[in-house]
């Protein structure tokens, strides 16, 4: 889902001008609005309101209109630090193999997956010092 699809789901019908739509604001707290200031960027799936100032990704919208934020929003590094438990008495090459291994296990439900192919990049140039 992208912010565009979030507000037409809301009955919040925005108007498209190449890949920036533009629309009354409607944040909670900006109710002095008479031309459109809310402005929402396709290319990066991100908005912007020039009147209060306010702006991010579709998971920022969402925690401002007060809604929850769907699990496959939700990023998967806190869980990738919280998970991996390395005993520190191994040596450095049998942590860092634990750590690539665990990841990319990982792999396929994490949402931005070239991140995760420069960390395991990381991690392997880490044991090889």
């Amino acid at each position: 889902m992208d912010i565009v699809e979030y507000l037409n789901k809301k009955g919040i019908l925005v108007k498209p001008t190449s890949n920036i739509y533009k629309v009354k604001c409607f944040l909670p707290g900006h109710n002095y609005e008479t031309i459109p200031s809310f402005t929402i960027y396709t290319d990066t799936d991100s908005f912007y309101c020039f009147g209060c100032k306010r702006g991010g990704d579709l998971k920022r919208l969402m925690t401002i209109m007060g809604d929850p934020i769907p699990a496959e929003l939700i990023d998967a590094t806190p869980a990738l630090t919280l998970n991996i438990k390395i005993n520190p008495k191994r040596s450095l090459e049998d942590r860092v193999v634990r750590c690539v291994n665990t990841i990319r296990r990982l792999r396929p439900t994490y949402k931005n997956q070239a991140k995760l192919d420069r960390i395991v990049t990381a991690l392997i140039e880490i044991g090889e010092k």
